[in-house]
């Protein structure tokens, strides 16, 4: 990929917006979340108080003797290295955004935002230019070629506390740390620690960053930023603005106003303490924050300039080299991603180029059992028309220099899918995953095959979701389905689940795709609070389900999906649950087949509320007139009564039964149409 910072800027420049934190709106977010970190690290460390505060004491005795004896104001180079921790979500951002980030860090450091035109009179002359400048890392610390971004896969992109940082940190005297994640558990969208605050403590050094508020148009790391260099908020040491007690704090900078902070909004008018406040500020909490002003740029070229947290060897020449950012960046590898690696048959994929670090004269794509077979385009895209694993090979080259990289089995490409009907029991599955079945797990619990249930034949997948851990997901995926030319169809499977505890939200969801699995439609929940998961008592053993102990879901897909690669997917929600088992998953037509197979798809049978105190409703749906009988047996198999036994249209219906007078206990509702019959288990309270 070519990185060109001059196209970047300028791309920047002519785009850039007033928005800090506009990217995600999701009021659950704080924009900030430093002081509660460093907060949190006293109290865990009590005995380290001293030492920050003896460190603080001395980073600003030296920040006023440099801001008294200032002497030139040379640009600081500043190496980075971005380190995304993901699980292969939407957080795994490209190196576009990464590069974005960068260049948007370098424009507002360096005063050249558009929306400086913006910021009202009495602050527009306060506006520096820091030079203050961040390079992406060009060298790892072995000195070996690199990118400057990391990729690791790891379930603390869901949490991004101080386990994060400790997940991987290149040394701290060498290159500013970000760590990408999905999530920050405080609710944070960032967060930083002054240089008093890691001195000692190096592991802690670094700025955590969520995905979503980074790339262009995100202004939450030149807010980060700031405070990695020793600025404060511009009402105080604190997370919490628009506070009166704002008013007595500071933030040790002589041409901010004290003020109490904004909470969103951009009223420029504002005077909260007596003077008008600097609400444009970037490290204030407005919507509008657009500058520095000269005291924070002193004090931020300070904190750089001193040996505080080892900030003043970042920018020395010799670092400077040691990572890479001394020379225009020079390719020196190639390389190269896909947004999915399992694709369909006749699906176009997009290669993307991630070849690094400096601009490519040429690009040859070489894409085994792929149409183009080749390519000289940077970002091509391919299709491919028969199932397999397939090898992709990337050459590019810049001036004299030729670098190449080759992945084996790249692309998995799908076969087409199986006809209808179709019918899935597992008897014949030995483990997963396979040619046919993908799982997707954060953990090494998975869906698996079990010999222990099964609603038909002998096996069922299986999920120990009993010993999985609250919140965790876990998927199961089919390959394909042709579904084409079809006038109708149906999904139906078979299901058992019991909760631990009334409390438990598990939720089994069926997803289907019309697009290979790039995006997927929630078709059905099964929540074990509504009770529509639940097939039997609640149990803290080890579920395993009896043969009545099933319930069944009838699914009608629309013609969106009568495609020749048609997918589907369960998904497990862990909300504390037991175990939960699918089997006997059918694909079919209802139009063409039997009587019976049309009433029993489309059945939808089912008895509620369960567990029942005075009146039970018993449900079905028919596609024509049928007979139907309804009987209640008890747990010894003894008929109780019958509940009804009539003709009944075309429809829903809904009929109540009185259980009074019934005994506390467990209870079966059989209804038997077109000689089949159908249980549910209930129980009396």
């Amino acid at each position: 990929m070519k990185t060109n910072y001059a196209y970047l800027l300028a791309l920047l420049f002519l785009f850039s917006t007033s928005a800090v934190w506009s990217q995600n709106n999701d009021e659950a977010v704080t924009p900030c979340g430093t002081n509660e970190v460093m907060d949190q690290f006293i109290l865990e460390n009590p005995e380290m108080e001293s030492i920050i505060r003896a460190d603080q004491e001395e980073l600003e005795e030296f920040t006023q003797q440099f801001i008294n004896s200032k002497k030139d104001d040379d640009t600081l180079y500043v190496p980075v290295v971005f380190h995304i921790i993901h699980l292969n979500g939407p957080e795994n951002i490209s190196s576009d955004i990464v590069h974005e980030s960068i260049a948007r860090l370098n424009i507002d450091y360096m005063a050249m935002n558009a929306d400086t035109a913006n910021v009202i009179d009495p602050f527009k002359g306060l506006i520096p230019v820091t030079n203050i400048q961040f390079r992406l890392a060009t060298k790892d610390p072995s000195g070996n070629c690199h990118s400057g971004i990391t990729r690791t896969f790891s379930t603390e992109t869901l949490i991004g506390d101080h386990a994060t940082q400790l997940l991987i940190q290149w040394p701290r005297n060498k290159y500013l740390n970000v760590w990408v994640v999905r999530n920050i558990e405080s609710g944070a969208a960032a967060y930083s620690r002054y240089p008093s605050a890691v001195n000692n403590n190096p592991s802690y050094d670094g700025i955590v960053n969520r995905y979503d508020y980074l790339g262009a148009n995100e202004r939450t790391l030149t807010h980060e930023v700031g405070h990695w260099i020793n600025l404060r908020h511009v009402w105080g040491d604190s997370n919490e603005p628009a506070l009166p007690s704002n008013c007595s704090e500071d933030d040790l900078v002589s041409d901010t106003p004290l003020c109490m902070g904004n909470s969103g909004g951009c009223n420029t008018s504002y005077e909260s303490c007596g003077s008008l406040d600097n609400v444009q500020n970037y490290m204030n909490y407005a919507s509008c924050s657009i500058n520095f002003t000269q005291g924070q740029s002193d004090r931020m070229r300070a904190a750089l300039t001193s040996s505080i947290a080892q900030r003043n060897n970042l920018w020395t020449g010799s670092n400077m080299a040691a990572t890479g950012i001394d020379v225009d960046p020079t390719l020196c590898a190639a390389d190269y991603y896909t947004e999915r690696t399992t694709v369909c048959t006749g699906e176009e994929i997009e290669f993307l180029d991630d070849s690094y670090n400096g601009p490519i004269d040429s690009w040859l794509w070489e894409f085994e059992g792929g149409t183009p077979a080749t390519s000289d385009l940077e970002n091509p895209f391919v299709s491919y028309a028969e199932g397999g694993e397939y090898n992709v090979k990337l050459t590019v080259t810049q001036g004299g220099s030729t670098f190449w990289k080759e992945n084996n089995d790249f692309i998995k490409v799908l076969p087409s899918g199986v006809a209808i009907p179709y019918n899935e029991t597992f008897d014949e599955v030995d483990n997963f995953p396979n040619d046919d079945w993908f799982v997707s797990s954060i953990d090494n619990i998975e869906w698996e095959i079990t010999d222990n249930a099964a609603a038909v034949g002998s096996k069922s997948a299986f999920l120990n979701n009993k010993n999985q851990s609250d919140g965790e997901i876990d998927e199961l995926i089919y390959s394909t389905v042709d579904l084409s030319g079809l006038e109708a169809a149906e999904i139906s499977f078979k299901f058992a689940y019991a909760k631990k505890y009334d409390d438990n939200t598990d939720v089994l969801k069926l997803g289907i795709t019309r697009n290979c699995g790039d995006s997927w439609v929630i078709k059905k929940r099964l929540k074990a609070t509504t009770g529509t998961l639940v097939t039997a008592d609640n149990q803290l053993s080890e579920f395993i389900p009896s043969a009545d102990e099933w319930g069944e879901v009838v699914v009608s897909l629309s013609t969106l999906y009568y495609i020749e690669n048609f997918r589907y997917k369960f998904e497990m929600d862990n909300g504390g649950g037991n175990n939960v088992y699918v089997d006997d998953i059918k694909i079919y037509d209802p139009t063409i087949v039997g009587i019976n197979e049309v009433n029993k798809a489309s059945l939808h049978y089912n008895v509620y509320p369960n567990p029942v105190n005075d009146q039970l409703s018993v449900e079905f749906n028919l596609l024509e007139r049928t007979s139907v009988l309804g009987e209640i047996f008890d747990v010894t198999g003894r008929k109780v009564e019958t509940i009804f036994n009539s003709d009944y249209s075309l429809g829903t219906h809904l009929l109540d039964y009185n259980t009074s007078d019934l005994n506390s206990g467990v209870y079966f509702i059989k209804i038997t149409l077109e000689g089949e019959s159908f249980t549910k288990r209930v129980i009396k309270n």
